[in-house]
Formats: structure tokens, sequence, C-alpha cells
């Protein structure tokens, strides 16, 4: 038993190596291609072709026929020109792919409608998106605490607190400058409140100003459908709809700031809307999708705030560092542009928190995207003077560290399976284990190791949780646990390892030491297997309809490392325990 355990926790150790150094998000170096500002895209046989060759013209910008044509140049931003009909699913999948196979994303927008007029007049109000009234809307949302569906106008400080309902949805619709819906959506309707069903349908919208609508929600870009609410909201006078061809398959606290700042309020002429959509592209593909499914109808060069918002003190470049200070007034997602900062695949801002290019998991403290030769960041800033440091490559070791506390971050802290009152089950259960062992002889005494190692374990997961719940950067959410719930969380950690323990001390079956194994790590375990079918299922159906993976492994990864770990803590403790056993046997 010693050296198969030993054997064990090698093998664990080395496969939890392999995991985090191979599915990381690798940047591939780019060939060369001709760098632009702006790329044009559009079919010849499309009717919307010659608004594609007017702008192409007006702009100065090169004019291709297909997205496979993008690859010759390495353009900042695209505009794709094509009638409804042509946007469709499959024409979007083949950007999302391309953006995925060469590790660029270029800020890219649709420029489309019902008529070419339309059309054009939409690529004209990219001059008149303006920062002003801004509201932020969600439906019941346990996860951020949420009990009813709400409205708040963002515009001033005090935020103002509305009731979600049709009507105020309506009024502020009309009254926005910058809307952000945070709760569900389908391609021809917004809807809320799973107790009451509401519903905004697309042919309820009213005349709008030029709005920058955006929502992290599923699948309602879709131009190419009857009734589609991204375009009627272009039709009504919308500036801009950001959102998804698909479900982002991603809890929404991946998204920076989600319900408590606009991503997109302080964009500027050098940061638009447009790079900030292709940064939470790339968030979510660290989180949880296989490709980036983030398109804009509108031109991807709008921006809301008419001056730079943040004022450089210091840019100073020490060898392979590179250190700026910076200050600004704002209080929310700071869009900050570090020309020549591409280079650079770490930073680091002091008192926030770090991030590398090669990040296993999602930051929502800081969020980047390399364009060309720059760096461009998101991140959350309480006004004052920041520091921002930036190296060539992330220190000794640091991704390896990141990646695991990271893990823990998601499965102890946003997952979280034993605060519940399921705890009281885990309980349960230890009790009867314990009841019918000492009915055959045994003593609470001859279970102490095992007891007291389960109370050492779970108190580490009580001690990280409650140090780290107020920190965390893998979840824009804000995490208050109570000590009710961390209380349960003890309770069914440490029953759940004590049961196991118990059951594999003295076990003369292989399957039941199997079992009491996989009752230590029950909670990772449940994780692990339930992503694992969700993410198969899925990627099978899509697979099926678009020969497409919709989701990548990152959410089961996240699970399973911890599972790994506890299955090295609990053998190393088992290894121990036959070690000192056999020792005192011999002594004796």
């Amino acid at each position: 038993m010693n050296t198969i355990l030993s054997k064990l926790n090698l093998k664990i150790l080395v496969l939890l190596f392999y995991i985090l150094t191979s599915f990381a998000i690798n940047a591939q170096d780019s060939p060369n291609r001709q760098e632009i500002e702006l790329l044009l895209v559009s079919d010849s046989n499309d009717a919307y072709f010659p608004l594609a060759r007017e702008i192409s013209i007006s702009e100065n910008a090169p004019l291709v026929a297909s997205i496979d044509e993008i690859n010759n140049f390495s353009p900042k931003f695209i505009i794709y020109v094509a009638e409804p009909k042509n946007i469709s699913e499959e024409n979007l999948l083949s950007i999302s792919k391309n953006f995925k196979n060469s590790q660029n994303y270029p800020a890219l927008g649709i420029i489309t409608g019902k008529t070419i007029g339309s059309a054009r007049k939409l690529y004209e109000r990219r001059l008149l998106a303006k920062k002003g009234n801004n509201f932020i809307a969600t439906d019941i949302d346990y996860s951020a605490d949420f009990r009813e569906g709400v409205i708040f106008d963002v515009s001033s400080l005090p935020a103002k607190k509305i009731p979600l309902n049709r009507e105020n949805l309506l009024q502020a619709l009309k009254k926005a400058d910058y809307f952000y819906w945070a709760r569900h959506v389908s391609y021809d309707g917004w809807f809320w409140n799973y107790k009451k069903y509401g519903f905004l349908h697309s042919r309820e919208l009213p005349e709008l100003k030029p709005v920058v609508i955006h929502t992290p929600s599923c699948n309602s870009v879709l131009p190419s459908k009857e009734d589609n609410i991204a375009l009627e909201f272009i039709e009504k006078g919308a500036a801009a709809y950001i959102g998804h061809l698909f479900t982002p398959v991603t809890n929404a606290g991946t998204f920076i700031g989600h319900l408590q700042f606009l991503p997109g309020e302080y964009s500027w002429n050098e940061f638009p809307i447009g790079i900030m959509a292709q940064i939470q592209n790339v968030a979510s593909i660290r989180a949880s999708s296989y490709l980036p499914f983030m398109f804009i109808l509108g031109d991807p060069r709008i921006y809301l705030t008419s001056n730079k918002p943040y004022t450089v003190i210091e840019d100073t470049i020490y060898g392979d560092k590179r250190k700026i200070i910076c200050t600004s007034d704002i209080k929310g997602i700071l869009p900050m542009k570090i020309c020549n900062g591409a280079s650079y695949s770490y930073v680091k801002i002091k008192g926030l928190s770090e991030i590398s290019d090669n990040d296993c998991f999602q930051n929502t403290k800081i969020q980047s995207l390399n364009l060309q030769s720059d760096k461009y960041l998101l991140f959350i800033l309480n006004g004052g003077t920041v520091e921002i440091n930036l190296y060539k490559y992330p220190p000794f070791l640091w991704s390896f560290y990141d990646a695991i506390t990271d893990a823990f971050d998601i499965s102890w802290i946003t997952k979280g399976l034993t605060r519940s009152y399921i705890s009281v089950l885990f309980f349960f259960i230890f009790s009867i284990i314990i009841f019918f062992r000492i009915k055959r002889g045994k003593t609470i005494k001859s279970y102490l190791p095992e007891i007291l190692f389960a109370i050492i374990f779970a108190s580490f997961q009580l001690i990280f949780v409650s140090l780290r719940m107020h920190s965390i950067s893998v979840s824009s959410y804000v995490f208050n646990i109570k000590i009710f719930k961390l209380l349960l969380g003890f309770i069914g950690a440490s029953s759940l390892v004590a049961c196991g323990l118990i059951l594999i001390d003295n076990s003369k079956k292989n399957f039941t030491r199997f079992v009491g194994i996989m009752l230590c790590v029950l909670p990772q375990l449940l994780l692990t297997v339930f992503l694992f079918a969700v993410v198969t299922v899925r990627n099978y159906y899509f697979q099926s309809n678009f020969n497409i993976n919709l989701w990548n492994w990152n959410s089961v990864f996240s699970p399973f490392i911890v599972m790994l770990i506890e299955l090295l803590i609990v053998g190393t403790f088992l290894v121990l325990k036959r070690y000192y056993k056999n020792k005192y046997l011999r002594i004796e």
C-alpha cells in the first residue's frame, strides 16, 4: 500500500505539471503582414457591396472580398459590410475561427441594416455616440445577491434604483446613451423574471438615441434571422449593439466589472468599443469558450469619452522592465493603451492584481489584448494614482502558482459545494459510520488520526476561503460568505474526509478503499464529472450542427486540478500513517 500510494503521488504531480503547462493560451508568432489601420470586408456579390466600396474610398482603406483574405494584413480595425441575410452563423463562425487560429484579434464591427440606407446611417452614427445617461439592468441573480429584477441609472452617483418591468425598461432605453443588459436574451427579444416572466420583443422597441447596447448574454447577434433583436436595435437608432452569436458559455461573473461598472464607459478614440469587445472575447476563451463569439453591429471605432481618461506621469524602461505611473479621477474600468507594449507578457498593477499573456484562467480585475505592437489594458480603478509594471516574462514559477491559486479560488470559493445544507447530510453519514464501527468494537480514539487530519484539512479550506473571498480575481461577483455558510462548509469538508479515511482504514477490499478515497475528494469529483458531461454534450450538439466545439476544457480543469492536489494531500497522509504505524509495530 505504501509503495502504491507513493507511485500514485508521483504520477499526480507529473500529471498536474503537464496540465498546467499544456492548456494555457499560447500566443503564436504572426507571419509578416502589412500593418494597416482599417480593412473593409464585403463580398462583391452582396447587395451592400457598393456601400463597402464607398466607405473604402472615403477612408482610404483596402477592401477585400472574404474573411480569409484578412490574413494578408494586420489591421487594427475591420468593418464587415453585408446585408442581413448574408450575416449567417456560418459566416460569423468563419470570423471566429480566423481569430482563434491566427491568435490575432483586430476590432471588428458589422455594418448592416434592413436596407442599404439604414446600413449607411449605422456607419454614420459612429460619430454620434457619447457618454451620458448610463444604465445597468439585471434580473434575479443569486450569485450577485440580486433578489429581484432591477434597473440602475448610473449616470451619476449614487445610482438610482428602478424596478425592472417592461414600462421602466422602455423608458430607460429611450433615455440611454449606454445600456448594459445583464440577463437573458434570445434572437428576437430580451426576457427576465422567471417567476412572473417578462419579455421585450424586438417589435416593441422604441425610437432610440445613438445608444451603445452591450449585453454579455446569449445568442442575440443573429441578423440573418427574422425579427432579430440586435438588428432591430440598429433600425431604431442605436449606434452599436454588442452581443454574442452563441452562448458565451461562461458564468457572467467572468466578465470584468459585471454589474458593478460599465466596461466601455470611458472608451476613447485610441481605445474604442471594438477593442474592448475583443478583450472580452479573449477573456471568454480563458474562462470556457472555445471560440470568440462576441460581435458588434456598428463601427468598432465608436468611443464615448472625448478625452483620454488618464494622464501618464512616468513611463520608464529598465532593461526588461517598464514602469508606468498614471493618474485618473475615474472610478470604474480604465481603458489604457500602452504604445509598443505588446512585447511585455506580464503585467502587475500595484495594489490590484497581475496577469500574463499565457494565463490559464480568467482575471476579472485586469484584462489585456495585444494588437500590432501595442498592448491594451482594461483594469478596475478607484481614482487616483496607479503604478503599472510590465515585464518581458513572468517571474519564475509565477504562472504555476497563479494557476493553482485560481483553480482553488474557482472551486472552493465561487463553487463551494459543501457550503449548503448538504453538509448536514455528510455529517449524518459520518455519524452513522462511526456508530457502526464502535458497535464492531472500535473506539473513537482509534480514529483520532483520521478525524484530526479531516479537521485540519477543513480548517485550511475555511481559512483559505475566509482570507481570499474578498480578493479573488476569477470572478467579478462580490463574495461575502456568511459565517454560517463557512461553518457548513467546514462541517461538510471535515465529515467527507473523515468518512473516506475511516472507510479506508483496515478495509480489506480495494473497492471500499477506492470509495473511501473518492469520498475524500467528492465535491471536486462531482464538479469535474458534471462539467465534463456538460462540455461533452454541448460540444457534441454544436459539432453535429456547426462542426465546431463550443466549450474548451478550462472549466473542467479547475476542479480537476484541485481534486488532484486533494488526492495528493490525502495520499501523503495515508503514506505517513502507514509508515509510522509499521515503525511502531516494529518497535513493539
